[in-house]
């Protein structure tokens, strides 16, 4: 990245004073954010090898969904262009795409893990037979859930705090720059819509499934005699307690927190005011 930004510094018009007018705190940040995409992009690669086996059943969504992600994402860097006017760097424009590229290709990654995990659920069905296998599978589709989510919520965090260390640094070299706080919430609803756009369909969709293999194990239609009722009954809240499924409301505000933490993020930056 260092490389990219600052190759062509002897051949600049202008000399910029990193400490003095915050590019270091820019620097910084941009540098901290970067330093986690292979890291994070390893743990998707472990996720992906061992949900490969679902890719014949999950190839048109997958390529579907990929295909408007990568549409809505051009849309709205395009427009966030158009309406600030400066470069932090000299050519910036040009040297960030590597750079939005790399960053790009994780959070695509984890988008797509989602996608099989979500592909995969729509063909989970409870096995009479052999109940653990089906509470497996459960319990690893939602393990990958939950961790991919964590991994978006980590990059897009750190979106929005280079996209707040890019205006401050901005505004300390150009203060009559147009870059109101403003935006940098539209950034951060932004995110947030696109991620719940991705992981929605899937956490409602395991809800279901979850919903389903109790059911099938343990079926309201079929209700054991008054003797036996408490026991079955103690069965099945165990069963809820095992696939995580009891205290559903609680759960999924949880779990549409970290949809909402880039939004979150960017008011909670425009609320402190870096200005």
């Amino acid at each position: 990245m260092i490389v990219i930004l600052f190759a062509d510094k002897p051949w600049w018009h202008d000399s910029r004073s990193f400490v003095a007018h915050g590019y270091f705190f820019w620097f910084f940040i941009i540098l901290a954010e970067i330093s986690v995409w292979p890291i994070a992009g390893a743990f998707v690669l472990t996720i992906l090898r061992e949900l490969r086996g679902e890719w014949p059943n999950a190839k048109r969504e997958v390529i579907t969904s990929a295909a408007i992600l990568t549409a809505l994402v051009l849309v709205m860097q395009v427009v966030l262009d158009a309406n600030i006017h400066r470069e932090i760097v000299p050519g910036y424009r040009v040297k960030a795409i590597p750079i939005a590229l790399a960053g790009y290709a994780v959070v695509l990654s984890a988008a797509s893990g989602i996608w099989l995990v979500h592909s995969s659920l729509l063909r989970l069905q409870a096995d009479l037979d052999n109940h653990d296998r089906a509470i497996k599978e459960f319990l690893r589709l939602k393990s990958h859930l939950q961790s991919l989510l964590c991994v978006l919520v980590v990059i897009l965090i750190g979106l929005i705090l280079g996209a707040i260390t890019d205006r401050i640094a901005i505004l300390s070299q150009y203060p009559s720059t147009r870059y109101p706080l403003e935006w940098i919430v539209v950034y951060g609803a932004s995110c947030s819509t696109l991620l719940g756009l991705i992981y929605g369909p899937a956490y409602f969709r395991m809800l279901i499934v979850g919903r389903q293999l109790i059911d099938a194990y343990f079926p309201i239609t079929c209700l054991p005699t008054s003797s036996e009722f408490l026991k079955w009954t103690e069965k099945r809240r165990a069963l809820e307690d095992v696939l995580q499924l009891d205290k559903i409301a609680s759960r999924t505000i949880r779990a549409f927190g970290g949809v909402l933490a880039p939004l979150m993020s960017s008011i909670i930056g425009a609320v402190v005011g870096f200005k």
